[in-house]
């Protein structure tokens, strides 16, 4: 999980035309209202227009889990739903939902960050085991 902050969330009231840049870097964004709630978020394959604000272009509500959900349960969102981000807000009275107007994010998780996890980096200074004959 990365911390919400750190997900540099955009608020949906920004136009499309001021922020495109992040997402050649970032596939999906998360987006918030003035009151800093995650309202939705915005992928990069849905970036098709310019001039319009953020929140015309969101998909929403977000898809949300609390602390409390097992990471397993969050692999299996991104799995199964194919969800490529999922917003975690923190547990209290909100069961796991796919909103979250009523809680702050303290985080997301992404297909990206699963898939590093799943995909071994190589060490370079390893010594490769093909040998050529001479």
């Amino acid at each position: 999980m990365v911390t919400f902050e750190k997900a540099n969330p955009l608020c949906g009231s920004l136009y499309l035309k001021k922020v495109v840049m992040r997402f050649y870097r970032d596939a999906v964004v998360p987006v918030i209202d003035e009151w800093g709630s995650c309202v939705g978020i915005v992928h990069r394959d849905d970036c098709t227009e310019l001039n319009v604000p953020l929140s015309r272009l969101m998909r929403g509500p977000p898809p949300c889990v609390t602390t409390s959900t097992s990471v397993g349960r969050v692999i299996e969102l991104l799995l199964e739903k194919k969800y490529k981000m999922v917003i975690v807000v923190r547990s209290g009275n909100l069961y796991e939902t796919n909103h979250a107007f009523n809680s702050r994010p303290v985080g997301v998780f992404t297909f990206d960050q699963l898939s590093k996890l799943m995909i071994p980096t190589i060490d370079k200074h390893e010594p490769s085991v093909c040998r050529t004959s001479t």
